[in-house]
Protein backbone atom coordinates (compact mmCIF):
# COMPACT_ATOMS: atom_id res chain seq x y z
CA UNK A 1 0.00 0.00 0.00
CA UNK A 2 1.43 3.40 -0.96
CA UNK A 3 1.90 6.27 1.45
CA UNK A 4 -0.72 8.35 -0.38
CA UNK A 5 -3.31 5.57 -0.14
CA UNK A 6 -2.59 4.96 3.54
CA UNK A 7 -2.96 8.69 4.19
CA UNK A 8 -6.28 8.77 2.32
CA UNK A 9 -7.65 5.89 4.41
CA UNK A 10 -6.63 7.56 7.66
CA UNK A 11 -8.17 10.83 6.54
CA UNK A 12 -11.41 9.04 5.65
CA UNK A 13 -11.53 7.38 9.05
CA UNK A 14 -11.01 10.70 10.78
CA UNK A 15 -13.70 12.27 8.63
CA UNK A 16 -16.20 9.51 9.50
CA UNK A 17 -15.36 9.80 13.18
CA UNK A 18 -15.80 13.57 13.11
CA UNK A 19 -19.18 13.23 11.43
CA UNK A 20 -20.40 10.69 14.03
CA UNK A 21 -19.24 12.65 17.09
CA UNK A 22 -22.10 15.18 17.11
CA UNK A 23 -24.65 12.37 16.83
CA UNK A 24 -23.11 10.50 19.77
CA UNK A 25 -23.00 13.67 21.83
CA UNK A 26 -26.60 14.46 20.92
CA UNK A 27 -27.72 10.97 21.93
CA UNK A 28 -25.98 11.39 25.27
CA UNK A 29 -27.72 14.72 25.80
CA UNK A 30 -31.12 13.23 24.92
CA UNK A 31 -30.71 10.49 27.53
CA UNK A 32 -32.46 11.94 30.63
CA UNK A 33 -30.61 11.98 33.92
CA UNK A 34 -32.10 10.38 37.05
CA UNK A 35 -32.93 13.88 38.30
CA UNK A 36 -34.81 14.67 35.08
CA UNK A 37 -36.69 11.39 35.33
CA UNK A 38 -37.69 12.19 38.91
CA UNK A 39 -38.92 15.64 37.91
CA UNK A 40 -41.07 14.10 35.17
CA UNK A 41 -42.50 11.53 37.56
CA UNK A 42 -43.29 14.18 40.15
CA UNK A 43 -45.16 16.25 37.60
CA UNK A 44 -46.95 13.18 36.27
CA UNK A 45 -48.23 12.20 39.71
CA UNK A 46 -48.91 15.78 40.80
CA UNK A 47 -51.16 16.23 37.76
CA UNK A 48 -52.72 12.78 38.05
CA UNK A 49 -53.66 12.68 41.75
CA UNK A 50 -56.79 14.86 41.45
CA UNK A 51 -58.14 12.72 38.63
CA UNK A 52 -58.94 9.03 38.68
CA UNK A 53 -57.08 8.30 35.45
CA UNK A 54 -54.33 6.96 37.70
CA UNK A 55 -55.34 4.10 39.97
CA UNK A 56 -54.65 4.23 43.69
CA UNK A 57 -52.20 1.36 43.28
CA UNK A 58 -50.23 3.32 40.69
CA UNK A 59 -50.10 6.48 42.81
CA UNK A 60 -49.15 4.54 45.93
CA UNK A 61 -46.34 2.80 44.05
CA UNK A 62 -44.96 6.16 42.97
CA UNK A 63 -45.24 7.54 46.52
CA UNK A 64 -43.28 4.54 47.80
CA UNK A 65 -40.60 5.21 45.19
CA UNK A 66 -40.48 8.92 46.01
CA UNK A 67 -40.02 8.16 49.72
CA UNK A 68 -37.01 5.94 48.99
CA UNK A 69 -35.51 8.53 46.68
CA UNK A 70 -36.06 11.27 49.26
CA UNK A 71 -33.87 9.45 51.75
CA UNK A 72 -31.16 8.87 49.14
CA UNK A 73 -31.01 12.52 48.03
CA UNK A 74 -28.38 14.76 49.59
CA UNK A 75 -30.11 17.56 51.51
CA UNK A 76 -26.94 19.67 51.49
CA UNK A 77 -26.86 19.87 47.69
CA UNK A 78 -28.96 22.73 46.29
CA UNK A 79 -30.24 20.79 43.28
CA UNK A 80 -31.24 17.70 45.22
CA UNK A 81 -32.70 19.86 47.98
CA UNK A 82 -35.13 21.19 45.37
CA UNK A 83 -36.03 17.63 44.43
CA UNK A 84 -36.69 16.79 48.07
CA UNK A 85 -38.92 19.84 48.28
CA UNK A 86 -40.75 18.65 45.17
CA UNK A 87 -41.31 15.24 46.74
CA UNK A 88 -42.72 16.81 49.90
CA UNK A 89 -45.12 18.94 47.84
CA UNK A 90 -46.42 15.92 45.97
CA UNK A 91 -46.79 13.99 49.23
CA UNK A 92 -48.76 16.88 50.72
CA UNK A 93 -51.01 16.99 47.68
CA UNK A 94 -51.56 13.25 48.01
CA UNK A 95 -52.38 13.77 51.69
CA UNK A 96 -55.10 16.35 51.17
CA UNK A 97 -56.65 15.43 47.82
CA UNK A 98 -60.01 13.70 48.00
CA UNK A 99 -62.25 12.42 45.23
CA UNK A 100 -65.71 11.67 46.55
CA UNK A 101 -68.03 9.40 44.62
CA UNK A 102 -71.19 7.87 46.09
CA UNK A 103 -70.25 9.19 49.54
CA UNK A 104 -66.89 7.42 49.47
CA UNK A 105 -63.48 9.08 49.19
CA UNK A 106 -61.91 7.22 46.29
CA UNK A 107 -58.43 8.51 47.21
CA UNK A 108 -58.39 7.28 50.83
CA UNK A 109 -55.60 4.75 50.17
CA UNK A 110 -53.48 7.52 48.66
CA UNK A 111 -54.19 9.84 51.61
CA UNK A 112 -53.16 7.13 54.06
CA UNK A 113 -49.92 6.24 52.28
CA UNK A 114 -48.92 9.91 51.99
CA UNK A 115 -49.49 10.42 55.73
CA UNK A 116 -47.43 7.33 56.55
CA UNK A 117 -44.50 8.49 54.42
CA UNK A 118 -44.61 12.08 55.69
CA UNK A 119 -44.62 10.82 59.27
CA UNK A 120 -41.74 8.44 58.62
CA UNK A 121 -39.68 11.09 56.84
CA UNK A 122 -40.47 13.84 59.37
CA UNK A 123 -37.20 13.34 61.25
CA UNK A 124 -35.33 14.50 58.13
CA UNK A 125 -37.40 17.69 57.65
CA UNK A 126 -36.14 21.11 58.60
CA UNK A 127 -38.19 23.38 60.87
CA UNK A 128 -40.07 25.02 58.02
CA UNK A 129 -40.96 21.70 56.37
CA UNK A 130 -42.19 20.24 59.65
CA UNK A 131 -44.38 23.28 60.19
CA UNK A 132 -45.92 22.91 56.72
CA UNK A 133 -46.59 19.21 57.22
CA UNK A 134 -48.08 19.75 60.67
CA UNK A 135 -50.38 22.49 59.37
CA UNK A 136 -51.49 20.25 56.51
CA UNK A 137 -52.25 17.49 59.00
CA UNK A 138 -54.39 19.76 61.17
CA UNK A 139 -56.26 20.97 58.09
CA UNK A 140 -56.88 17.38 57.00
CA UNK A 141 -58.25 16.49 60.45
CA UNK A 142 -60.56 19.52 60.44
CA UNK A 143 -61.92 18.64 57.00
CA UNK A 144 -62.43 15.01 57.98
CA UNK A 145 -64.48 16.08 60.99
CA UNK A 146 -66.77 18.01 58.64
CA UNK A 147 -66.83 15.37 55.91
CA UNK A 148 -70.19 14.25 54.55
CA UNK A 149 -68.73 11.05 53.12
CA UNK A 150 -67.81 7.79 54.80
CA UNK A 151 -64.55 8.11 56.75
CA UNK A 152 -62.07 5.30 57.16
CA UNK A 153 -60.62 5.14 60.69
CA UNK A 154 -57.27 4.13 59.16
CA UNK A 155 -57.03 7.51 57.44
CA UNK A 156 -57.76 9.44 60.65
CA UNK A 157 -55.19 7.36 62.52
CA UNK A 158 -52.54 7.82 59.83
CA UNK A 159 -52.87 11.61 59.90
CA UNK A 160 -52.91 11.77 63.70
CA UNK A 161 -49.80 9.58 63.78
CA UNK A 162 -48.13 11.88 61.25
CA UNK A 163 -48.74 14.83 63.58
CA UNK A 164 -47.14 13.02 66.51
CA UNK A 165 -44.12 12.07 64.42
CA UNK A 166 -43.75 15.54 62.90
CA UNK A 167 -43.81 17.70 66.03
CA UNK A 168 -44.33 15.89 69.35
CA UNK A 169 -44.84 18.93 71.59
CA UNK A 170 -47.38 20.56 69.29
CA UNK A 171 -49.10 17.21 68.77
CA UNK A 172 -49.58 16.72 72.52
CA UNK A 173 -51.32 20.09 72.80
CA UNK A 174 -53.36 19.67 69.62
CA UNK A 175 -54.47 16.10 70.27
CA UNK A 176 -55.36 16.85 73.89
CA UNK A 177 -57.60 19.69 72.74
CA UNK A 178 -59.05 18.38 69.50
CA UNK A 179 -59.17 14.58 69.85
CA UNK A 180 -59.71 13.50 73.44
CA UNK A 181 -63.47 13.52 73.91
CA UNK A 182 -65.52 12.08 76.75
CA UNK A 183 -68.67 11.35 74.77
CA UNK A 184 -69.61 9.07 71.92
CA UNK A 185 -69.28 11.81 69.32
CA UNK A 186 -66.61 11.01 66.72
CA UNK A 187 -65.03 8.23 68.81
CA UNK A 188 -62.78 7.34 65.90
CA UNK A 189 -60.96 10.65 66.37
CA UNK A 190 -60.49 9.98 70.09
CA UNK A 191 -59.05 6.55 69.35
CA UNK A 192 -56.77 7.98 66.65
CA UNK A 193 -55.48 10.62 69.05
CA UNK A 194 -54.80 8.11 71.82
CA UNK A 195 -52.95 5.82 69.42
CA UNK A 196 -50.89 8.73 68.09
CA UNK A 197 -49.81 9.80 71.57
CA UNK A 198 -48.27 6.38 72.10
CA UNK A 199 -45.90 7.02 69.19
CA UNK A 200 -44.21 9.87 71.05
CA UNK A 201 -40.99 8.43 72.43
CA UNK A 202 -39.78 11.25 74.65
CA UNK A 203 -41.46 13.82 76.86
CA UNK A 204 -40.23 16.68 78.97
CA UNK A 205 -41.07 16.16 82.64
CA UNK A 206 -43.83 18.78 82.45
CA UNK A 207 -45.31 17.25 79.28
CA UNK A 208 -45.33 13.83 80.89
CA UNK A 209 -47.06 15.08 84.05
CA UNK A 210 -49.53 17.38 82.28
CA UNK A 211 -50.64 14.76 79.77
CA UNK A 212 -51.06 12.18 82.52
CA UNK A 213 -53.24 14.65 84.41
CA UNK A 214 -55.27 15.42 81.28
CA UNK A 215 -56.05 11.73 80.74
CA UNK A 216 -56.69 11.17 84.42
CA UNK A 217 -59.15 14.02 84.77
CA UNK A 218 -60.93 13.24 81.50
CA UNK A 219 -61.36 9.51 81.85
CA UNK A 220 -61.48 8.46 85.49
CA UNK A 221 -65.08 9.76 85.55
CA UNK A 222 -65.87 7.90 82.32
CA UNK A 223 -64.65 4.62 83.81
CA UNK A 224 -66.52 5.23 87.05
CA UNK A 225 -69.80 5.92 85.25
CA UNK A 226 -69.31 2.99 82.86
CA UNK A 227 -69.00 0.58 85.77
CA UNK A 228 -72.33 1.58 87.31
CA UNK A 229 -75.16 -0.96 87.13
CA UNK A 230 -77.71 1.63 86.07
CA UNK A 231 -79.42 1.26 82.70
CA UNK A 232 -79.69 5.01 82.16
CA UNK A 233 -78.80 6.46 78.77
CA UNK A 234 -75.78 8.23 80.23
CA UNK A 235 -74.35 5.05 81.75
CA UNK A 236 -74.94 3.10 78.56
CA UNK A 237 -73.23 5.84 76.57
CA UNK A 238 -70.19 5.97 78.85
CA UNK A 239 -69.93 2.18 78.89
CA UNK A 240 -69.98 2.07 75.09
CA UNK A 241 -67.29 4.76 74.94
CA UNK A 242 -65.10 3.17 77.61
CA UNK A 243 -65.27 -0.24 75.97
CA UNK A 244 -63.80 1.32 72.82
CA UNK A 245 -61.08 3.50 74.34
CA UNK A 246 -60.13 1.78 77.59
CA UNK A 247 -57.16 -0.15 76.19
CA UNK A 248 -55.69 2.97 74.57
CA UNK A 249 -56.19 5.19 77.63
CA UNK A 250 -54.61 2.70 80.03
CA UNK A 251 -51.68 2.08 77.67
CA UNK A 252 -50.93 5.82 77.63
CA UNK A 253 -51.26 6.08 81.39
CA UNK A 254 -48.79 3.24 81.84
CA UNK A 255 -46.28 4.82 79.47
CA UNK A 256 -46.51 8.27 81.02
CA UNK A 257 -46.20 6.94 84.57
CA UNK A 258 -43.38 4.57 83.53
CA UNK A 259 -45.44 1.40 84.04
CA UNK A 260 -46.19 1.51 87.78
CA UNK A 261 -47.16 -1.74 89.47
CA UNK A 262 -49.50 -2.70 92.25
CA UNK A 263 -48.30 -4.19 95.54
CA UNK A 264 -48.71 -7.58 93.89
CA UNK A 265 -46.26 -6.57 91.15
CA UNK A 266 -48.89 -6.32 88.43
CA UNK A 267 -49.09 -3.34 86.04
CA UNK A 268 -51.99 -1.02 86.86
CA UNK A 269 -55.00 -1.75 84.68
CA UNK A 270 -57.77 0.65 85.72
CA UNK A 271 -58.22 4.37 86.22
CA UNK A 272 -59.19 3.63 89.81
CA UNK A 273 -55.84 1.95 90.40
CA UNK A 274 -54.02 4.92 88.85
CA UNK A 275 -56.02 7.28 91.03
CA UNK A 276 -54.90 5.46 94.15
CA UNK A 277 -51.28 5.26 92.93
CA UNK A 278 -51.25 8.97 92.14
CA UNK A 279 -51.86 9.92 95.76
CA UNK A 280 -48.21 9.13 96.44
CA UNK A 281 -46.94 10.73 93.21
CA UNK A 282 -48.67 14.11 93.10
CA UNK A 283 -45.52 16.20 92.89
CA UNK A 284 -44.66 17.19 89.34
CA UNK A 285 -41.05 17.58 90.51
CA UNK A 286 -40.75 14.04 91.87
CA UNK A 287 -40.59 10.55 90.42
CA UNK A 288 -41.69 9.22 87.99
CA UNK A 289 -42.18 12.58 86.27
CA UNK A 290 -38.64 13.70 86.98
CA UNK A 291 -36.01 11.00 87.28
CA UNK A 292 -33.04 11.32 89.62
CA UNK A 293 -29.95 12.46 87.69
CA UNK A 294 -28.20 9.13 88.12
CA UNK A 295 -31.22 7.22 86.89
CA UNK A 296 -31.85 9.62 84.02
CA UNK A 297 -28.26 9.30 82.86
CA UNK A 298 -28.53 5.53 82.51
CA UNK A 299 -32.04 5.38 81.13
Amino acid sequence: MTLIRRTSIVALALLIGASLAPAVASAAQDDPSPADELRKELKYINDGIPRLKLSNDDVVAYLDSFAKQYVALDAADKDTAKLRSGIRKVMLKALRTTYVRKEVNQRADVNIRAAVHLGTLAATFDKSARASVFKAGMTAITKMKKAKYELRPARIEAVAAMLAQTHASRAITYISKEHLRTDNTKVEFTIAGLKALRLIESFTSSERFDLFMTLKLKYEGVESTAEQSSSSANVRSKKELWDQIRTHVIANMQTLARTPKSKKGVALQTMQEFQEWFRDHKSAKGEPWVLPKTAAATK
